[in-house]
């Protein structure tokens, strides 16, 4: 009897991009899930068969995202990892539109949270700097960023952060109801 893709743990996957073939473990095809990865190797499709999957993709992006599904810390994306086509803001907006492709929610949030405004805002009195609301609701701020006693989230020389939110379902309450509230 074949083993259960989602039990067996030593089952290997074989991702081949523009001719560059990447092994990756169960946990890897599983760190991010669902995905795309697990869609491919855990359903019905010739893919979860023989456990390769043939894309055109840029294998250089890839192996960012190999990291990312090892644990590894990605971001900033370092100088070497960036595709000699590509500049560094070109890759982060082509490693977003990968993780996009490959349904990784998780690396989506990380690049959006991380991600640096373009340009300098500070003229406009906010830092040149994003957060992920999910971040700031499990307060995991990133460096450089905290929050106040009244709920505020600056930089640590005082600017407004932006705070970004995707796919989330948020109820606003005025302050003058949440004192009725509470």
């Amino acid at each position: 009897m074949a083993a259960d893709t989602h039990t067996d743990t030593s089952q290997s996957y074989t991702v081949v991009l523009r001719g560059e073939a990447f092994q990756l473990s169960h946990s890897q095809i599983y760190f991010d899930s669902p995905n795309y990865l697990t869609t491919c190797f855990s359903s019905g499709f010739a893919e979860s068969r023989n456990r390769t999957l043939r894309l055109d993709r840029s294998p250089a992006l890839f192996a960012i995202i190999v990291d990312y599904l090892s644990g590894y810390t990605v971001l900033p994306i370092s100088p070497r990892a960036i595709p000699p086509t590509m500049t560094e803001a070109t890759a982060l907006d082509n490693l977003l539109a990968d993780a996009r492709f490959y349904d990784l929610q998780g690396l989506q949030d990380l690049i959006f949270s991380t991600k640096r405004c373009v340009g300098d805002l500070t003229w406009m009195g906010l830092a040149n700097e994003t957060v992920s609301l999910r971040d700031v609701l499990a307060h995991e701020l990133p460096h450089g960023v905290v929050e106040r006693d009244d709920g505020s989230v600056v930089s640590t020389d005082g600017l407004p952060v932006l705070v970004s939110a995707r796919d989330m379902l948020a109820t606003c309450v005025p302050s003058s109801m949440s004192r009725v509230m509470t």
